[in-house]
């Protein structure tokens, strides 16, 4: 197994402390992808004591195990430590500050903290100028729609999505696709132009695009779901059909405990559209969770 091998390198001592460090890095990313923030976590908590010693201390490898520490506690809901871990890698600013903000801004709209996260990604636009890393400038683009949508500024949401997407189509489509096309979906669906989300979608395939990703471990039908939306409010499939759709697309994601977190958070958000037909679509899912757990236990 790949976990087992990058543990054996990391906890060889005869090793150096840079070649351990890039097995946890490698590690980072194997859990993060299979969803394994637990075991992620055991291993974390074992590093955390080798930073308060000489052998791995250095400022930009502790900013970096403070992000990823940030994110797997948000992953695993534990939203204080999660804050408290982003604060911490954004102290000192180096080049990966902008991906480290974004996961800061990520935990603190988790908390309701938006008007803090608005602030910060304000003040951060002058370092998403200088930067020429198209994977943290479509992140932060896609994470300050999504923080203007929560701070109510829909107009402005889908304003700041529209320009970009003209400007940045093609980087868009070559390195972060889903993040950014879901956060501009979600801020048309917010703003209720529902005709403009079924075209962007018809027109870039978007929905067959996210099929593609289905065997994915971090896989949820979020396109999809806002195509369902869409259709219903502009009469084009019946209130019915619409329920059974989202249901039919969401029910065997509900046994993963990570995934059916996320689903529900999505029904959630679209309470503000539908507020009657989600407390039915939410009823049905949270049942089909209970069922899976129970079963697991």
């Amino acid at each position: 197994k790949a976990d087992d091998m990058l543990l054996s390198i990391y906890y060889d001592e005869n090793l150096d402390a840079y070649t351990r460090y890039r097995a946890i890095v490698r590690l980072t990313i194997y859990y993060y992808n299979t969803r394994q923030f637990d075991e992620q976590l055991i291993v974390y908590q074992h590093l955390d004591d080798l930073f308060k010693t000489p052998l791995f201390y250095s400022k930009r490898l502790l900013a970096n195990y403070y992000a990823n520490r940030a994110m797997m506690h948000l992953k695993l809901n534990e939203l204080t430590l999660a804050e408290k871990y982003g604060y911490l890698s954004v102290k000192n600013k180096n080049s990966d500050y902008l991906f480290y903000l974004i996961n800061l801004c990520g935990v603190l709209l988790k908390q309701n903290k938006k008007a803090i996260a608005l602030a910060l990604m304000r003040d951060a636009i002058p370092e998403l100028k200088n930067t020429n890393n198209n994977y943290y400038k479509i992140g932060f683009a896609s994470f300050y729609i999504k923080t203007l949508i929560i701070n109510q500024k829909g107009d402005k949401a889908v304003a700041y999505a529209t320009n970009y997407f003209d400007v940045y189509r093609k980087e868009i489509f070559e390195f972060r696709w889903h993040l950014f096309m879901t956060a501009y979906l979600q801020a048309l669906i917010y703003a209720e132009k529902y005709a403009k989300t079924l075209s962007i979608c018809r027109r870039y395939k978007l929905v067959a695009k996210e099929k593609l990703r289905i065997d994915r471990a971090d896989y949820l039908p979020v396109i999809q779901i806002y195509t369902f939306v869409a259709e219903y409010l502009e009469k084009i499939i019946s209130v019915d059909k619409f329920t059974l759709s989202v249901i039919r697309a969401t029910k065997d994601l509900m046994h993963d405990k990570y995934r059916s977190r996320k689903i529900l958070e999505l029904i959630d958000e679209l309470s503000h559209n539908l507020p009657a037909e989600m407390k039915v679509i939410r009823n049905e899912l949270s049942t089909f969770r209970k069922a899976s757990q129970s079963i697991n236990i």
